[in-house]
């Protein structure tokens, strides 16, 4: 009797495995592109807020960067034995309404308390959609997962970088309006998503444990990887205007390919990691350095396209391998190693322009391809170590 009930509640858990993992993926369609979804309406911004100065607009990009890094921490160190599906949901929800609240944005400063107010759902909706998979699957499968959920997470960027460009064309405000996504994935995350054993036997009286140094070891490169990444969507409006290739539809439609092609190749992380071998974490540097070396120093549409296929391949294979190796190392505490990567990942990608700009004032140089050339040249530096590396451990 007791194994008959075992067999029906795993055939159970399996025959309803694809629609968990298509709840949990439906958050990830709202998390890595978040801050860079309006991209392609920057420099009409730049044109419509009289008197707002270049950081502050660049700062519509990074801004939710600065909420997420302390939301992202708190979720990590004090959700143990909170609701994952409830804090998915909240997440949701607050992503929504503060995304569409841009619309209504009547100077620099009240567009800029929407994006932070986002940055919180981000900060939320992130760690925790990448703690599910960790919770529900193990080994390969969670490799896999983790490169489908970088898949839908560029789909997500597909979407809103295509639609905010053809949006902003018609007015810069009608952009944030790709914030309404959100609506159809709460109703998903509702209906799909349950409650993993590890939130229901967490034990709060139980001391926390100290997360091991190697989780933050491990999460490191994506706060190189997105200081670097970064650099594109605060400069390519402004970069393709002034090289003469286009306007904001044609940044939505560049940042659109870079997505679409992370989106397809995330697909198959699991199997170039296995193909690849020791030389997967180089070929990540590599693709990165091509990416920033055609950038900053060529200006052709064709050249363009070829840079945002290989930052697609540089985020499509970096973030899931970052995830999965973080998880490895937490040690079952997989909120707080998500959150961990998730804090890197934002941490990055709000310095960018802060550390972009103040290296090109203080070397005073304006133009905008130099932010290009000087991640080139980092990346550079970064890919040697990576192949110097890989051939002395066998794991990449």
């Amino acid at each position: 009797m007791t194994s008959d009930w075992l067999h029906t509640s795993e055939a159970m858990q399996s025959n309803n495995k694809p629609l968990l993992s298509f709840g949990i993926l439906s958050l990830s369609l709202l998390t890595i592109m978040a801050g860079a979804a309006v991209s392609p309406a920057l420099a009409d911004i730049q044109n419509s807020i009289k008197g707002a100065q270049p950081t502050l607009i660049k700062m519509i990009l990074t801004l939710p960067a600065v909420f997420i890094i302390p939301t992202s921490y708190c979720i990590g160190k004090f959700s143990g034995g909170i609701s994952k599906k409830n804090l998915a949901l909240a997440g949701v929800a607050i992503y929504t309404v503060s995304g569409c609240w841009a619309f209504f944005a009547t100077d620099i400063y009240m567009l800029l308390a929407s994006r932070a107010v986002l940055g919180v759902a981000v900060g939320i909706i992130m760690p925790v959609a990448a703690a599910l998979i960790a919770d529900f699957f193990h080994g390969e499968k969670r490799m896999r997962m983790m490169g489908y959920n970088a898949a839908f997470a560029n789909f997500g960027g597909i979407l809103a970088t295509f639609s905010s460009g053809l949006l902003a064309s018609i007015n810069w405000r009608y952009a944030f309006l790709v914030y309404a996504m959100g609506i159809p994935v709460f109703i998903i995350a509702m209906l799909f998503i349950k409650e993993p054993e590890q939130t229901k036997n967490f034990d709060k009286k139980a001391p926390r444990l100290k997360l091991p140094l190697e989780v933050y070891i491990k999460a490191l490169p994506g706060f190189l990887v997105f200081l670097g990444f970064y650099t594109i969507p605060t400069n390519i409006a402004v970069y393709l205007a002034s090289a003469g290739l286009g306007g904001p539809k044609e940044a939505g439609y560049a940042m659109a390919f870079s997505t679409g092609t992370a989106m397809l190749l995330g697909l198959t992380v699991a199997k170039v990691r296995k193909k690849l071998g020791r030389v997967y974490v180089p070929s990540i540097a590599f693709s990165m350095l091509i990416c920033h070396l055609l950038l900053g120093f060529t200006s052709s549409v064709a050249a363009v396209n070829l840079a945002m296929i290989a930052n697609g391949y540089t985020l499509s294979m970096s973030i899931p391998y970052i995830m999965v190796k973080a998880t490895e190392a937490a040690k079952g505490n997989n909120v707080a190693a998500t959150s961990a990567v998730t804090l890197s990942i934002f941490i990055g990608q709000f310095f960018s322009p802060i550390v972009m700009d103040t290296i090109a004032k203080a070397a005073d140089v304006h133009r905008v391809n130099f932010n290009f050339q000087l991640v080139a040249a980092a990346t550079a530096f970064i890919f040697i170590i990576t192949v110097f590396r890989s051939f002395r451990h066998s794991e990449p």
